[in-house]
């Protein structure tokens, strides 16, 4: 059963971007607070961030830095797996 949320998804957001001083919690590049999504653990709650408890919450990502994840499912493996790639294949 989901928690009831402790913030809303603007509160949230909001939170991060000013916990983080405005840079995004993977890369560490600046970012605008309107382009800051909510990073949030998928198998806590299984729901979209918007519906999120809150409690989930990871960090505030740039939007390609939060698709990264998703894409990879958060499988640590697979993201280890692309990180060996890129080092092979890195024109040198």
């Amino acid at each position: 059963m989901v928690r009831q949320r402790k913030r809303n998804i603007h509160e949230r957001r909001m939170r991060l971007w000013q916990e983080q001083n405005g840079f995004c919690a993977m890369c560490g590049l600046p970012m605008d607070y309107e382009e800051t999504c909510v990073d949030h653990d998928h198998a806590h709650c299984g729901v979209d961030s918007k519906l999120a408890c809150g409690y989930c919450d990871r960090g505030g990502l740039h939007s390609v830095c939060n698709s990264l994840l998703g894409f990879a499912n958060d499988d640590i493996e697979l993201l280890e797996k692309a990180i060996q790639y890129l080092r092979l294949k890195a024109i040198k």
